[in-house]
């Protein structure tokens, strides 16, 4: 779908898989991408790598792509 500023938008499904948790969200207007928390506490030293569980599953459309970034100064969830 392209809006009238001739940007795409995509729908995404989402399901939360953990009521307890705060659903996907942009810190700021304009972000790139929405904000997932980690269902558990993670310590990851420098190079180490590991599954974190977000509680959530996602329906991403076909022709589209997710992904993960760290953050440059990481903190945990306070929700």
């Amino acid at each position: 779908m392209i809006d009238v500023a001739g940007e795409t938008t995509v729908t995404v499904a989402l399901k939360m898989l953990d009521p307890e948790l705060a659903p996907p969200s942009y810190a700021t207007l304009g972000d790139a991408g929405a904000d997932l928390r980690a269902r558990h506490e993670t310590v990851l030293e420098p190079g180490q790598r590991a599954l974190v569980d977000t509680g959530v599953a996602l329906a991403i459309p076909h022709g589209y792509v997710g992904w993960c970034t760290p953050d440059r100064v990481w903190r945990p969830s306070t929700d």
